[in-house]
């Protein structure tokens, strides 16, 4: 007689959900370059025909799977006062500090692009308070 089949471990179920969100990602990132490529006022044509006109789907997609992921990873911990702390303490220094660079950098490119087209420092503070409100 055969042993019945083994479950599949944790890990690979993990990792389809994150090759999951990884798809979602892209989606996302192909409708965003297929937008940039848009030239109706220059010639009248749709770069790609708007084939990933659809990828906005991804950002509901990746963020439901994300949830999932978070719940999942810190089910033990739900209901544990305790652990709060530690679990906001990991998500801020996870997420804020990309989030300051990648802000510095933007700015800095924004304003070197002002600079260089002669309109002075207005967008580099226009640039820091509209992103610096919305994390």
């Amino acid at each position: 007689m055969s042993s019945p089949p083994s479950a599949p471990s944790v890990s690979s179920k993990m990792e389809s959900i994150e090759g999951a969100r990884a798809l979602a990602a892209v989606m996302v990132v192909l409708m965003h370059a297929a937008s940039l490529m848009q030239v109706e006022h220059l010639s009248g044509h749709v770069g790609l025909g708007n084939v990933f006109g659809f990828g906005y789907v991804g950002v509901d997609f990746f963020f439901v799977l994300s949830g999932f992921i978070i719940a999942y990873v810190n089910y033990s911990h739900l209901g544990n006062a305790g652990s709060l702390p530690r679990y906001l303490w990991r998500r801020f220094t996870r997420i804020y500090p990309i989030y300051w660079i990648i802000l510095l950098l933007s700015s800095i490119l924004t304003t070197a692009g002002h600079l260089a087209a002669g309109k002075g420092f207005q967008g580099f503070v226009a640039q820091i308070v509209r992103a610096a409100s919305f994390p």
